[in-house]
């Protein structure tokens, strides 16, 4: 059925691409496919399209003093390394990895309160998290399905980084993304754009047309080539640009990103590009956890159509003392203060957990 779906998907994905490109205006956010689709003019200067809705990214300051106030150091009852067995533990998400921890009561009463955040939702919740020192792993409903929307755009654009493609070479704005009314869209066919600037409008402000022309310049075999290493099943092709995947599968992507950043020549720019100030959805995991941290993140949006339901997500990859990634893919009504309470819940819960681990 899984692989059924992510065909169907593709095969959607393919139609929509090749129906034709929709005038600006004619297809709004809520009526597209795509992930992302209108771009948040607030966060970006460049944006010229006034019409666009920028209630999403706002924050209140209650919501800043409520979650930014719990990141104190995490101090603990016991300060000594002790044996931790999971084995004796019962809760909706699987624990793997686990050796030692700082204390075992403030680890049991982590856990705790992160079980509490997976009970009475209204809504579909899946996440993993693993700190990349120690390779321990908290996983739950890990194998559920969902669509990528932008989660996908930053290890595809890793794949191209790592391919040793140009970033100073131009790419002609030819066409746009099925429904986009985007800075990139907009622009007028037959614009230069460099592929560094692509990528930038890729990642950091999740331009959905600038990701279509690098994907249809570059191709996808590199990408798929990782996903293959990985062993995971989201693939990408010619006529498509999003797909279907789990939080396994996307924290395994991640956790690739993190190990590119450490070790290759161009790691360090696409950690500016996932961290950047001008990003275009702050209101998740990284706006819970910084700045204490430098979090490179990439969210994810669907508005419910053409039969699929709400989707948002993030991917996070936060420079703790301890290194950890954190995915969280939802089937919420996308950037509202409500549905990005979840991601700031688990954001600090997992910062307590991560904390302990040794």
């Amino acid at each position: 059925m899984l692989y059924f779906k992510r065909i169907f998907c593709a095969l959607l994905s393919a139609a929509l691409i090749f129906s034709g490109c929709s005038s600006k205006g004619e297809q709004s956010k809520n009526d597209s496919f795509s992930s992302d689709t209108t771009e948040n003019s607030s966060t970006n200067p460049e944006k010229t399209d006034s019409s666009q809705n920028t209630t999403a990214s706002k924050t209140t300051s209650a919501t800043t003093t409520t979650t930014r106030a719990t990141l104190t150091d995490v101090v603990t009852r016991e300060n000594k390394p002790a044996k931790v067995n999971v084995g004796e533990y019962n809760y909706p998400f699987s624990l793997t990895g686990f050796d030692s921890v700082v204390s075992v009561e403030d680890f049991k009463e982590f856990l705790d309160e992160l079980s509490l955040l997976t009970s009475n939702n209204d809504f579909s919740l899946s996440f993993c998290y693993k700190n990349m020192d120690t390779g321990a792993e908290i996983d739950y409903n890990q194998y559920q399905d969902f669509m990528t929307c932008s989660t996908i755009k930053a290890p595809y654009i890793k794949s191209l980084l790592e391919s040793g493609v140009d970033l100073e070479q131009n790419i002609t704005k030819y066409s746009k993304f099925t429904g986009d009314t985007g800075y990139t869209a907009s622009l007028e066919n037959g614009a230069r754009i460099s592929v560094r600037e692509l990528m930038k409008r890729a990642v950091s402000y999740s331009d959905n047309t600038a990701y279509y022309l690098l994907h249809n310049y570059f191709g996808y075999y590199q990408y798929n080539a990782n996903q293959t290493r990985l062993s995971n099943n989201c693939y990408l092709g010619s006529s498509w640009i999003f797909t279907h995947c789990t939080a396994q599968e996307m924290l395994k992507n991640y956790a690739d990103i993190y190990e590119f950043i450490k070790s290759d020549p161009n790691g360090s720019f696409l950690k500016e590009l996932m961290s950047a100030d001008d990003v275009d959805v702050n209101m998740q995991i990284r706006y819970a956890l910084e700045p204490k941290y430098t979090v490179c993140e990439k969210y994810g949006s669907e508005f419910g159509s053409w039969g699929e339901k709400n989707q948002f997500h993030a991917c996070s990859i936060v420079f703790a003392e301890s290194p950890f990634v954190l995915v969280v893919f939802t089937d919420q009504l996308p950037e509202t203060e409500k549905s990005a309470e979840i991601f700031k819940k688990l954001a600090v819960v997992f910062y307590k957990i991560n904390s302990v681990v040794l």
